[in-house]
């Protein structure tokens, strides 16, 4: 059953787009959600991923190559989308939701909960496909964060006069880096509406919330690796990141954010900070004798 929320957003993007990308896509998720949990993960993906489509395993990897050399014996996995939304143009979107893992198909009581952010590329032969997907774990009580959409942002910006979203990333960056960054970068960038989604902690709705939560961290540095994709009115990127919390901690991780063109500036509308647990190294073992 879709969610209010969904529903609002589907009547009103879907009227704004006309053909209804919107709605093509988010058929799509439900399929693909279907054969997740009809015939497992490994079939689904690779099925519905790019050849290019990437997953973070925890780190970024192509999601086809990694996905053809696994067990076909995986959980049982249940996706219940909660929000959509599509490019100016219809070439890429994303969808966020929940998702729970199970041992089997019989068993009522997940054993793993958390969220999850995937974008969507439209395809030469009209298909929508995955391009890259990002999930966090949470404890089953957070699951139960109440979950609801900011005001509605009818109107849409084509980008007629091509504003680059690069130009608000790096700004971003920037902002991250300072005293406070984190909370000051989204406190500049984040849209009223944006969604946060984290490791091991509830999701954050709307910026306020975001900014309020995030006054702790700040990034150490500029990321090694970047990608980022824009088409019409948005944008997204993904990047591995590392952010210090007061001075006295460092947690690095995978980030992602999507940017819309708004009122003729970029902002964002969904981040994820997925944490690569730290890895102790090896103690190299002396020759005996030594």
């Amino acid at each position: 059953m879709k969610s209010l929320p969904l529903l609002l957003a589907l009547a009103l993007y879907g009227a704004a787009l006309g053909s209804s990308e919107l709605q093509q896509m988010y058929d799509t998720e439900l399929k693909f959600g279907n054969e997740l949990s009809a015939k497992g993960a490994k079939t689904a993906y690779l099925e519905y991923l790019t050849e290019d489509g990437v997953i973070f395993v925890p780190s970024a990897a192509n999601g086809r190559d990694w996905w053809s050399i696994q067990n076909t014996a995986t959980p049982h996995t249940v996706r219940t989308p909660l929000h959509v939304d599509i490019s100016s143009n219809g070439l890429i979107g994303y969808t966020t939701g929940i998702w729970r893992s199970f041992k089997n198909r019989t068993d009522k009581n997940a054993e793993n909960y958390g969220q999850y952010a995937t974008i969507w590329r439209r395809m030469p032969d009209g298909s929508y496909r995955i391009v890259v997907d990002l999930a966090v774990r949470n404890a089953e009580a957070l699951e139960s964060s109440s979950v609801r959409s900011g005001p509605a942002i009818t109107g849409r910006d084509a980008n007629e006069r091509g504003w680059s979203a690069a130009d608000s990333y790096m700004a971003f960056l920037r902002s991250s880096m300072a005293p406070k960054g984190l909370s000051r970068a989204y406190k500049k960038h984040g849209r009223e509406d944006m969604r946060l989604l984290r490791e091991n902690l509830p999701p954050l709705y709307g910026k306020l919330a975001a900014v309020a939560e995030t006054k702790q961290f700040r990034a150490v540095g500029h990321p090694q690796k970047v990608a980022m994709v824009e088409s019409g009115d948005m944008a997204y990127v993904w990047n591995q990141c590392e952010f210090a919390e007061n001075d006295e901690g460092r947690a690095a991780g995978n980030c992602l954010h999507v940017w819309k063109l708004t009122k003729k500036k970029w902002h964002i509308v969904l981040g994820v900070l997925s944490t690569i647990p730290v890895q102790k190294p090896p103690t190299l073992l002396q020759r005996f004798g030594e």
